[in-house]
């Protein structure tokens, strides 16, 4: 990457390491960093990440099960760049400007941010409460599977703790829409700024 180099990776450098890989330093701090849903890195990092949590990266058979028989986890409507805000889809990176708001912003940065550096754009988890599976609620609560329809893409594991992979399901802030496809292998070292993956637990 030149200098000025254009990322978006939510895990935190300081500001020497990031010069050194030749990236600009980041206007978020390591703490809003850390809020944020982790991307830009391999699938074997994030089934690491899930078991020292003490479960597992999630299946494709538990995907499956939380969209159900519809295109996306709510149903098979309103698509992801419904303007009521469903979700964190945002249409396009190249194009943000006063006219044209990202859907989720934190921290708030001038639109010129944006030619480096996209982090203020991915969701914290959770940010987006109608984005939600009515299929698998979590019981007795009014909580179930959140963000899987417009954050960022996600990977799966085949099955729990197996060390194969499989991508993308749903969408992503940067446009990408992988509805209920959760088909194809990809490479254990793949990784993608607008990707990431999530844990869950059996019960």
């Amino acid at each position: 990457m030149g200098a000025g180099g254009y990322g978006h990776r939510t895990y935190w450098f300081d500001d020497a390491l990031s010069v050194a890989f030749g990236e600009v330093p980041r206007p978020a701090m390591k703490d809003l960093l850390d809020q944020k849903s982790m991307n830009c890195a391999p699938p074997p990092l994030f089934a690491a990440f899930c078991a020292w949590d003490g479960g597992y990266m999630i299946t494709q058979q538990a995907l499956a099960e939380a969209y159900g028989p519809f295109t996306w986890p709510w149903g098979d409507d309103p698509i992801p760049q419904d303007p009521a805000g469903w979700t964190n889809y945002n249409a396009g990176t190249s194009g943000f400007n006063a006219e044209k708001a990202p859907r989720y912003l934190w921290p708030v940065v001038g639109y010129n941010t944006f030619a480096n550096d996209l982090s203020p754009i991915i969701a914290s988890p959770g940010r987006f409460t109608t984005d939600l599976s009515v299929i698998k609620p979590f019981a007795g609560s009014n909580e179930s599977w959140m963000d899987l329809g417009g954050n960022m893409i996600e990977w799966s594991a085949n099955t729990a703790g197996a060390g194969t992979y499989h991508g993308w399901t749903g969408a992503s802030f940067e446009g990408h829409v992988y509805p209920r496809s959760w088909g194809g292998g990809i490479h254990v070292l793949d990784k993608y700024g607008k990707g990431g993956a999530r844990c869950m637990r059996l019960r």
